[in-house]
């Protein structure tokens, strides 16, 4: 019984322009490519084969080819990557689209989500029912909300499960100074606030500076822990290429406006 064609969604059309790429960058021909995972991980990938996984990069290119599981990861250790930089945009900067998902979301927040530091927020999470959803959004995202609290111990139990050896060899690494953050939270407590108050604060005062990193192209990309400025802020060009004080100004601006 025939079976209708199943179309390529954004996921495979994202990993056939990141294998392009990729080969590109590393001048592997798709003869030297197919050659490569044969040899290196048993995998057999003809010529044509490669070539269709690519033609999905681009509408009307004529037949592609599904990447499958076992393909994803055998080119991933091939062309010497993880499997997300097959998967996601190659930078943080702008937005990306998922399958599954109906609407762009920030580059930024799909690389967090795929490297195992956050969860999608709700509203970007098929696995979020409505119901909890719209709890977590009348809770205006509060990091210390049950919602967030259930829901991070789970991703890091399932996503995370690393991290736990990774934190304790950070406690270890920088004891004297959590020493005496832990001191300056207990003088907070003695004097009379909450503990949660004071883990909220401190929260707070992360989340109000923006963190600028270096990136290979020279450029500075904004990072913010609130993903509602981040994302108007990474589809704009206003503040790319801004020295550090008129970058820190035009943020001002917006926050007031």
């Amino acid at each position: 019984m025939a079976t209708g064609r199943i179309e390529n969604g954004p996921t495979a059309r994202m990993v056939a322009a990141n294998l392009k790429r990729l080969r590109d960058a590393r001048k592997l021909s798709l003869r030297a490519l197919s050659q490569e995972l044969r040899e290196r991980t048993g995998r057999s990938l003809s010529v044509d084969a490669l070539n269709k996984i690519e033609n999905a990069a681009t509408e009307g290119a004529g037949v592609t080819r599904r990447v499958d599981a076992d393909d994803l990861v055998a080119l991933a250790l091939v062309l010497g990557v993880n499997v997300s930089a097959l998967l996601l945009p190659p930078t943080v900067r702008g937005v990306g689209e998922l399958t599954g998902l109906d609407h762009p979301v920030s580059a930024f927040r799909l690389w967090s989500w795929a490297s195992g530091e956050l969860p999608l927020p709700p509203d970007d999470d098929p696995s979020v029912g409505d119901e909890e959803a719209a709890r977590a959004r009348a809770d205006d995202f509060g990091m210390w909300s049950d919602y967030w609290e259930s829901r991070g111990r789970r991703w890091d139990a399932e996503c995370r499960p690393h991290h736990r050896i990774d934190r304790t060899r950070d406690w270890a690494r920088h004891h004297e100074v959590l020493s005496k953050a832990a001191s300056a939270v207990q003088a907070a407590v003695d004097a009379g606030m909450s503990l949660p108050a004071v883990l909220d604060f401190l929260m707070e005062s992360v989340t109000q500076h923006a963190l600028f990193e270096h990136v290979t192209s020279g450029e500075r990309v904004l990072r913010t822990v609130g993903d509602q400025e981040y994302n108007r802020m990474s589809v704009s060009d206003e503040w790319r290429q801004l020295p550090d004080d008129e970058t820190r100004a035009f943020l001002a601006r917006s926050r007031e406006a």
